[in-house]
């Protein structure tokens, strides 16, 4: 699976975060994102990028195990600045490095 799969995945999964679920979905969320971005952080160490320690925090921050308690008006805010940070990551920032 590639990386840009990873993320536009990771990007639909906080995306959907907006749509009132029940419970469990934001839980699963969590472990998805968790999981999504420690591959991530794993992935820009492999290939000696600056972006570890963001995955990494990113990684620490949806933790399902310690949650932090933030309002969920804030969580909401959080997951869609970080979705649509990943869709610009993955659509236009590689557009931007191809065409130099």
């Amino acid at each position: 699976m590639k990386i840009r799969h990873i993320k536009l995945f990771l990007a639909v999964i906080l995306l959907l975060c907006i749509i009132p679920f029940p419970y469990d979905y934001y839980l699963f969320a969590r472990y998805v994102a968790t999981f999504g971005f420690a591959v991530l952080a794993f992935q820009a160490y492999a290939s000696k990028t600056t972006k570890v320690v963001l995955y990494l925090f990113l990684s620490f921050m949806f933790l399902p195990f310690y949650t932090l308690q933030i309002d969920h008006s804030y969580w909401l805010i959080i997951d869609v600045l970080v979705a649509v940070w990943l869709i610009y990551d993955v659509y236009f920032k590689n557009n931007l490095s191809e065409k130099r």
